[in-house]
């Protein structure tokens, strides 16, 4: 299973809220192994703004702290898997 994981950011380390991570590292993971990974800037924050961003890069899952309800149903809306709670860390020890 080929899967496309966004984890919200900032200089390496997960970023706690969701919708107003200043970057977004995106990690490509092909038959469980990543295979490479990207940091991209994330969208201003704006309602909705983050779903749709990582949408239109063609994530399946968001591994990330917290996020709010609005949140969670425009990811779910989108088949974007949610694995929220994680602790802030380095991306790479999230992964």
């Amino acid at each position: 299973m080929n899967q496309r994981i966004a984890i919200p950011s900032n200089e390496g380390i997960l970023w706690q809220h969701f919708g107003k991570a200043p970057q977004v590292t995106i990690f490509n993971v092909e038959d469980g192994k990543i295979v490479d990974s990207k940091v991209l800037q994330a969208p201003e924050h704006e309602h909705g703004a983050m779903p749709r961003f990582l949408a239109e890069q063609g994530c399946t899952d968001v591994l990330c702290g917290g996020l709010g309800q609005g949140a969670i149903n425009m990811l779910n809306q989108l088949g974007i898997l949610i694995h929220a709670g994680a602790p802030e860390l380095s991306v790479e020890q999230g992964m």
